[in-house]
């Protein structure tokens, strides 16, 4: 009787725990949730794949890239990494058919505008030589660059949904059950964005593919946009293939997360107090000064600063400069915060 008393109130006390874990990791995440921005690339790409012109792509733009394709190699792993789904001959084809087009229709166009107006003749070239050579230049830019901006976007959303992953993963463990089923379980919450997504690839792959669980965490852990997430995963296998505490490891990593997670918007939160300052100083405090100098300065007859009159100045500064200093300092902001 004495032992199971003490069995229950030992799972008990498990019970309270997890209890609390999960309500920890509730209470954080609904200060978190973002809804998913559109993607420009991402629905394109979803039409030509969904087209008649998919052969087109492959078969003829896609050749391009063979004239320089070190230029494309890194590209290929940017695709992998960013999760786009899409086929990197019909990514690269599409890019040079789109650029390929738009330049045409520019060229019809000036076209166009040569055989109705009196255009001159040289501006009439140089028309031409642009419409051939910014598309191409914008195009092919932009999409060269979108995988890595995706891969930037998910590995933020990544590293902050870590720490309420590991919460969530550490409270599982208490149930014993294997690591395919609790990444399942996590799946199925579907409660952390990007990550999420990668856990799905490692579910996918044992259930679709049948591989072994610690097959596919290689493999997702060596193609995951998260140097964090690559380095949990990695520290998992060597957990269970080594046969230590996976209990306990998931308990320091969560600790350990959790921790940083609090940390960084504790600096975020000292460091918004200088920029509260920089701005009290730069846009409150410096307008006043200046308005009154110039107050002053306005009473001396046919004074001017820089050939202005003090007047002038007070309007540029009020309707130009403050605003446009304010909207520069908002998207500072924005650029600079963390995600929640």
């Amino acid at each position: 009787m004495i032992k199971l008393k003490s069995k229950r109130q030992e799972e008990n006390t498990e019970l309270v725990k997890i209890k609390r874990i999960l309500e920890k990791k509730n209470l954080t995440q609904t200060h978190r949730r973002k809804k998913e921005s559109l993607h420009l690339w991402y629905n394109i790409l979803s039409v030509l794949k969904a087209s008649s012109l998919k052969p087109l792509v492959i078969n003829v733009f896609f050749k391009f890239e063979k004239i320089y394709p070190q230029f494309f190699e890194p590209l290929r792993d940017a695709l992998e990494k960013s999760n786009l789904r899409v086929d990197y001959r019909l990514y690269v084809g599409s890019l040079f058919m789109l650029s390929f087009f738009s330049s045409s229709l520019l060229i019809g166009i000036l076209l166009g505008m040569y055989s109705a107006t009196d255009m001159n003749f040289l501006t009439f070239i140089s028309g031409i030589i642009l419409s051939i050579i910014f598309p191409f230049l914008l195009i092919l830019t932009a999409g060269y660059l979108y995988p890595f901006y995706i891969i930037n976007d998910r590995e933020k959303n990544i590293k902050n949904n870590i720490p309420f992953m590991l919460n969530h993963l550490y409270a599982i463990s208490y149930a014993s059950v294997s690591l395919d089923k609790a990444f399942k379980m996590l799946v199925e919450m579907g409660e952390y964005g990007e990550l999420n997504k990668e856990i799905k690839r490692i579910v996918d792959r044992v259930e679709v593919y049948g591989e072994d669980i610690t097959r596919a965490m290689k493999y997702v852990a060596s193609t995951t946009p998260s140097d964090d997430l690559k380095s949990i995963l990695f520290g998992i296998l060597s957990v269970v293939e080594s046969g230590g505490n996976l209990r306990e490891y998931l308990s320091e990593k969560s600790n350990y997360a959790l921790f940083n997670y609090s940390l960084e918007r504790k600096k975020y939160v000292e460091t918004l107090s200088t920029y509260a300052d920089i701005y009290t100083a730069i846009l409150i405090a410096a307008p006043l000064f200046l308005v009154a100098i110039l107050a002053v300065i306005n009473i001396i007859p046919e004074s001017k600063i820089m050939g202005l009159e003090p007047l002038d100045i007070m309007k540029i500064g009020t309707y130009i400069v403050i605003p446009l200093v304010n909207m520069l300092f908002l998207l500072f902001l924005t650029l600079t915060q963390p995600e929640i």
